[in-house]
């Protein structure tokens, strides 16, 4: 496949399947997505908006993907014949509201800039009853495990690997966060790391991999949570 495309783009959305076992539905969420609405002066994005000052954030026809890449992924979810399949991109899909006296605060870099965009990858997996959905991300400088649900309903489990070296957000405004989303089942900005998935036919083991320090080549690096994925269940399971 080739990557350049004549634009002067690269094509970098594409699925990878490994047989029946898992496709891998690897995403572009940077070069097609809407303009971030309601910058601040002299930057591209990343504000940090309540709804009340910003209600563009949640026009229907914003899209982080872009139409074309959203209809192909409706695709490949209505083909896959894989027993996991593994949505791969780059950013925090769930949203990670902060209370706040003037309303609630979205961070508009990641989907919570997107709502509907979100709302539409969600209604495809339910919809395409996509088998044993798992989403991975990244960019948020924390580790994060969220369960997506509707009505109660679990749709898909997700993870956020942190960052390998750079730091994360300070940890009382972090930890805000998580206590404000309930769909968060674990957060943690102090550490920095991977994330190691390891999965048969009945479940994935998800293993929270933190470096004991960053300015070490001979540093250790220990396990310091994990979970696991039920085959069927659509959510993520303390181990």
């Amino acid at each position: 496949m080739d990557a350049l495309l004549k634009d002067g783009r690269l094509s970098l959305y594409r699925t990878c399947d490994v047989g029946r076992f898992v496709r891998f539905h690897v995403l572009d969420d940077r070069q097609y997505r809407d303009a971030e609405v309601c910058s601040r002066p002299g930057m591209g994005g990343s504000a940090n908006v309540t709804d009340t000052e910003c209600p563009a954030r949640r026009d229907a026809k914003r899209t982080i993907l872009g139409s074309a890449q959203e209809a192909w992924l409706d695709h490949a979810f209505a083909t896959s014949a894989a027993h996991w399949n593994v949505v791969v991109q780059q950013s925090l899909v769930a949203s990670l509201r902060t209370p706040s006296p003037t309303g609630d605060i979205y961070w508009t870099d990641a989907w919570d800039g997107y709502p509907a965009a979100r709302d539409r990858l969600l209604r495809g997996l339910a919809h395409r009853r996509v088998s044993n959905p798992l989403i991975v991300g990244g960019d948020y400088h924390a580790s994060i495990v969220v369960n997506h649900q509707s009505a109660k309903t679990p749709l898909a489990g997700e993870v956020v690997g942190t960052s390998i070296t750079s730091p994360g957000m300070i940890a009382d405004e972090f930890n805000a966060k998580v206590a404000a989303n309930p769909a968060v089942i674990y957060g943690d900005s102090t550490r920095r790391g991977y994330v190691l998935f390891d999965a048969n036919d009945d479940k994935i083991d998800i293993a929270i991999r933190n470096m004991m320090a960053v300015d070490r080549p001979d540093s250790l690096c220990e396990t310091k949570a994990r979970f696991i994925l039920p085959q069927g269940r659509h959510a993520i399971e303390k181990a």
